[in-house]
């Protein structure tokens, strides 16, 4: 468990950094520029970095995971470096920042399955796994809602060196722990890429097969594509909100992020500690936590509307903790529901499928943002959305 330990608290920090620094990314660059195509150029590079990582996970099959891990660490060190050298050398704190944020969203094509999939290479027994996967969880969770909180100081500073400075230290501090650890784990098989693609498309193309025969499933897809757009489309939408809108409270960007994460961890808590006899975490209320999510939106750009600043700062961020929640509830009742509904033997095809097409509406997302930004205000854009994914849920209910 020494092993795990030194990885899940590298991780633990990488994690951290990675996310305070995006956070930080997308808030300093609309202060600076206003301009939301910045924000929307970041998100689309983020969003179509995450339909490569089955590349990733091949990667990962064919080399040491643990010295890959140190490889993907150590180039986040030197990717920092290379952010403070341009904002120094050409001091344009915009391109350093932006540089260092894109590359770290390549790195993760390769990171996000490695860490997924190291510690079964590492554990010995069953027992020792899901120890292990706990830890692993309880880190995820406490990095997430922290990176929050370490935005929130590199926002205080706001300044670019001071922030890529943080970030090195932890990054630094994030190699060191994995940097005396053995590269003797299970050996991986030696993985011809070319065939696993095929294979992979061979196997995507039978979940779409099952996903089409089974109404369950394919009644889903169309409302999670116009679901998925709107919800990414308001997230991309938030760094503009909270400066133009919330301008007198800083830390506004730091509570939704917060806010939305903890809502998450809440609505995963209540279905696992649900008790037995009780009908409200069940396939059948699905629809009820969809229409909610829309409905969560709807507040969003409702609050946003409010002449009082500090009734609108309240009223979002709870709203942002209720989307958590019920966005929470309603993933983990729909993928058990899948799980149920197709043969154990054809449940990873079927997921595999299901999180690509998802997926798809995300890189669109974030190319419409920036000339939504321009049709009208950014309340509107929200409330209006909000409203699209309302009507959307509708045709579950039936």
């Amino acid at each position: 468990m020494a092993r795990i330990k030194q990885i899940i608290f590298s991780d633990f920090f990488d994690t951290l950094t990675n996310g305070a620094l995006v956070l930080f990314a997308y808030w300093y660059i609309y202060k600076v520029t206003r301009d939301q195509s910045y924000i929307s150029l970041l998100g689309l590079i983020s969003m179509i970095a995450t339909l490569f990582t089955f590349v990733g996970g091949y990667l990962s099959d064919k080399v040491n995971k643990v010295y890959l891990l140190k490889t993907v660490v150590g180039i986040r060190v030197l990717n920092t470096i290379l952010g403070l050298v341009i904002y120094h050398l050409f001091d344009d704190p915009i391109l350093s920042v932006m540089v260092t944020v894109v590359i770290n969203s390549v790195l993760n094509i390769v990171y996000s399955p490695l860490t997924e999939s190291i510690v079964p290479s590492i554990v010995h027994g069953k027992e020792d796994l899901i120890t292990a996967n706990s830890w692993v969880s309880i880190a995820n969770q406490l990095s997430s809602v922290l990176s929050a909180g370490l935005s929130a100081i590199f926002i205080f500073f706001g300044n670019v060196s001071i922030g890529l400075v943080l970030s090195l230290v932890l990054y630094v501090l994030s190699y060191l722990l994995i940097t005396r650890l053995s590269t003797e784990t299970k050996a991986g098989k030696n993985v011809d890429v070319t065939s696993l693609v095929t294979k992979d498309t061979n196997k995507f193309l039978v979940g779409m097969k099952i996903i089409r025969k089974n109404f369950l499933i394919s009644v889903i897809v169309p409302v999670a594509l116009v679901t998925n757009f709107c919800f990414w489309t308001v997230w991309l939408l938030m760094p503009k909100l909270s400066i133009d809108v919330f301008s007198g409270f800083t830390y506004m960007y730091n509570s939704i992020d917060l806010s939305f994460t903890v809502g998450s961890i809440l609505g995963a808590f209540a279905v696992n500690v649900k008790h037995k006899g009780k009908k409200t975490f069940t396939a059948r209320n699905f629809p009820y936590f969809l229409l909610l999510q829309g409905l969560m939106i709807l507040l969003i750009g409702l609050f946003s509307l409010q002449n009082s600043e500090v009734f609108g700062i309240v009223g979002v961020v709870i709203s942002w903790l209720g989307y958590g929640i019920c966005n929470s509830v309603g993933s983990i009742l729909y993928f058990s529901t899948v799980q149920l509904s197709v043969p154990s033997n054809h449940i990873g095809m079927v997921i595999g499928a299901i999180l690509t097409i998802f997926s798809l509406a995300n890189p669109i997302a974030a190319i419409t943002s920036a000339p939504l930004s321009h049709i009208t205000t950014t309340p509107i854009i929200i409330f209006s959305l909000g409203t699209v994914m309302m009507l959307a849920s509708v045709p579950v209910f039936f």
